[in-house]
């Protein structure tokens, strides 16, 4: 694990873990509809799960969530076809070609450089089956509250409420490593894997996501 991304962003997320999945319970509209695409009896890698909001819906098909904060997934609802591991999306403990569909949801773009985010492509690509899915999603750079930022990697303030801080008695505030992706940033870095093509790609609540698919 980067040192870097220990202190600015997996050991944040384990201390507010129980705040930040009260606030993640909806599923956005194209998860949704990629969700909805898969074919019966698939088995389906949700790569940086958190609470595992995306997990279980499809009862036909199998899920295995992925996360580095072990305290993010233990908020996770019991399902019967969803099973939960702690683990690095730079090093996927799975074997090539081992799921038909893959999603990534706002995860890379807290990855430190273009040379780990890249990784962590190329290892959505190695465990997608040939001719399997995958969903990537990024935070924007061109959303609103950005617009008088001119660096693209940023730290992102979370206020930890004292209800929900076991270790104060007051609000905490911390601050989340994010790297924000520019228009077209996130399908550049996909290509240079060589393995994957791109489906389909847009913007959708500040976040810029590609559906991408195994090539043979």
């Amino acid at each position: 694990m980067c040192d870097f991304e220990k202190t600015h962003v997996h050991d944040i997320y384990n201390n507010i873990s129980e705040h930040f999945s009260i606030t993640r319970k909806i599923m956005w509209p194209k998860v949704c509809e990629f969700i909805d695409s898969f074919k019966s009896d698939s088995l389906i890698l949700d790569i940086g799960c958190g609470n595992g909001k995306n997990m279980g819906t499809r009862h036909d098909c199998e899920y295995i969530g992925i996360d580095m904060c072990e305290r993010l997934m233990k908020q996770c609802k019991y399902k019967d076809n969803c099973k939960f591991i702690a683990g690095d999306c730079l090093n996927l403990p799975f074997k090539d070609e081992t799921f038909e569909y893959a999603i990534c949801i706002a995860v890379i773009h807290h990855l430190s450089t273009e040379e780990r985010r890249l990784k962590s492509i190329k290892e959505l690509s190695r465990i997608l089956k040939t001719g399997g899915y995958g969903l990537i999603y990024v935070w924007a750079y061109e959303q609103k509250r950005f617009e008088n930022e001119k660096k693209q990697d940023v730290d992102v303030k979370w206020l930890l409420q004292k209800k929900y801080n076991k270790c104060s008695e007051t609000d905490e505030v911390y601050y989340r490593y994010y790297h924000l992706f520019k228009e077209n940033e996130l399908e550049e870095l996909i290509l240079n894997d060589g393995n994957l093509g791109i489906i389909e790609s847009g913007n959708q609540y500040n976040n810029w996501y590609c559906i991408v698919k195994k090539l043979d």
